[in-house]
């Protein structure tokens, strides 16, 4: 009972939940609990055996969701709280075998970290969300690279993996920042190497056609509103949407870039969020 007792404290001083809320959970566990006559090794047939009893009392299936949803609550609990004690190299190498909560807790655990290393470096354009995910990729990167036999501290490697993360960015950044000086093209420049007399903006206006003025007025309001959301997108929002736009899923996204597919998703969420709001602040 006293794994149900510190559960139940967790709710209440924790998580915060409602007196109600709460005595649902006691119920559910003390029953769990009583019927198998055990909490810390259960099998699968102890699962069976609490669905059957579930079932002989003819509840609705919303009631059976709820209860099955408490038991699994609790020892999702356990499970990280018992992570919780681990080391660092105990749960990168918990992580590396698929444990998504060991991945969690280390990610949980650094982010911090993560906080403080971010509030030195600036990336002209970003917003400190977008800084604070670059900073995240790279804790993501030290966790599937670290080696225990090589590696004395995990702590240190991540230190290192997300300011090289961080500077990345910033060098990216600024690179792309160049671009249209690097690339530009001057219009007054000669069509053909023989012939001094023909611009580019000659052949342009020769080559154009009549277009109707509505046409040319959207065409323009599209360039327009996408030019507006492309300087508002970050470096790796930039890569996400050009992945998303092909047709790759979060998981394809996640692997292309190296990256959590949780990255991936908030990514797009941002991106829906600037896209909208461009669009509404210009049509206003």
């Amino acid at each position: 009972m006293k794994y149900i007792n510190d559960f139940l404290e967790y709710l209440t001083v924790i998580k915060k939940h409602s007196d109600n809320t709460i005595n649902s959970y006691k119920i559910d566990l003390i029953e769990f609990y009583e019927i198998n006559n055990n909490l810390l090794n259960v099998s699968e047939d102890d699962v069976f055996r609490y669905l059957k009893y579930l079932y002989d009392r003819d509840l609705n299936r919303n009631s059976i969701s709820r209860k099955l949803s408490s038991i699994r609550t609790f020892y999702n609990y356990l499970v990280n709280n018992d992570l919780q004690n681990k080391t660092d190299a105990e749960l990168v190498k918990y992580a590396k075998s698929g444990n998504e909560e060991a991945l969690e807790c280390l990610l949980d655990r650094y982010k911090e970290l993560v906080n403080i290393k971010v509030g030195k470096y600036f990336i002209i354009g970003a917003e400190r969300e977008d800084i604070i995910q670059e900073g995240m990729i790279g804790l993501y990167k030290a966790i599937k690279n670290f080696e225990l036999d090589k590696q004395n501290s995990f702590k240190s490697f991540a230190n290192l993996c997300i300011e090289r993360q961080l500077i990345t960015a910033i060098k990216t950044s600024n690179r792309q920042k160049h671009i249209p000086l690097n690339s530009s093209l001057s219009l007054n420049t000669t069509v053909y190497e023989n012939e001094d007399d023909v611009s580019l903006i000659d052949f342009f206006n020769s080559k154009t056609t009549e277009d109707p003025l509505d046409t040319i007025t959207k065409k323009e309001y599209y360039k327009f509103i996408g030019s507006k959301i492309d300087e508002n997108l970050s470096d790796f929002e930039k890569k996400v949407l050009t992945r998303f736009a092909e047709g790759d899923s979060y998981v394809k996204i996640a692997e292309k870039l190296d990256a959590p597919v949780k990255a991936i998703d908030n990514a797009i969420q941002r991106i829906r969020k600037k896209a909208n709001r461009n669009i509404i602040s210009e049509e206003q």
